[in-house]
């Protein structure tokens, strides 16, 4: 009897922990039993679909979809397969999840199935989020190296040894030439052979900026520092 109430109470403390970490994490859960009938959802649940526990346990899972369709929860209990992204809209705000649902399986008995749901809005705004990061660490690496130019004139090769040994050093380099004779170029491979090549690389067409704005686009400006000066000031090229 003793190691009985052992295992109870050990079984008991597992379960508790368990429903305390579906409770914590921010992730919609929701659990069925075998029979299709919920048993678990979480706040996070509530707050994604808008159905309370009131709303929803001891309820079959069709209980959810806001629109017609075969609940996830009964497919997979039906098929004994898991689901995975399947796109639905759940709750009275018809709101667009994601629906990932797994068996429960214990000692080789099916239990019930355990569903994470997934806004798609939030997905979607961290996904052009991603783009925009991607957009930007291509603005600030460097695309080219020595070995991109291909030029085997006398006056290329000595360029490039010359702007390889500048790019082992801290030094300031000046580079000079008419238009499209390849200074980007260099300035990429110069800064790709460097120390900094995991830093920021910016590029700046100076023949392309007004002379009255030179300054403030590199070294930037102070709030109202002049007619259509932001508000919030701007940081210079150098800063950043």
């Amino acid at each position: 009897k003793d190691k009985w109430l052992q295992e109870f109470a050990t079984q008991k403390e597992i379960q508790s922990t368990l429903k305390a970490i579906i409770y914590s994490t921010d992730d919609a859960i929701s659990v069925v039993d075998e029979n299709g009938l919920h048993t678990i959802i979480n706040p996070a649940y509530t707050r994604l679909t808008g159905l309370t526990e009131e709303d929803v346990l001891g309820k079959p899972p069709t209980i959810d979809i806001a629109d017609e369709g075969e609940s996830m929860h009964l497919k997979v209990l039906r098929t004994k397969k898991p689901v995975h992204g399947v796109r639905m809209r759940v709750g009275p705000n018809r709101k667009e999840v994601l629906v990932n649902v797994s068996l429960v399986i214990a000692n080789g008995v099916l239990k019930g199935s355990v569903a994470v749901i997934h806004d798609v809005a939030e997905i979607e705004y961290l996904n052009e989020e991603l783009k925009r990061v991607k957009q930007r660490v291509r603005h600030l690496e460097s695309k080219y190296t020595f070995e991109d130019i291909v030029g085997k004139s006398r006056g290329m090769i000595i360029a490039k040894e010359q702007a390889r040994k500048a790019a082992q050093t801290p030094a300031t380099v000046l580079l000079q030439g008419e238009s499209g004779t390849g200074k980007e170029l260099f300035a990429h491979a110069i800064h790709h052979a460097s120390k900094r090549k995991n830093q920021q690389f910016i590029r700046v067409n100076c023949s392309a900026l007004v002379d009255t704005l030179l300054e403030s686009e590199l070294f930037g400006y102070e709030g109202g520092s002049f007619t259509g000066a932001k508000k919030t000031g701007k940081k210079g090229l150098f800063e950043e």
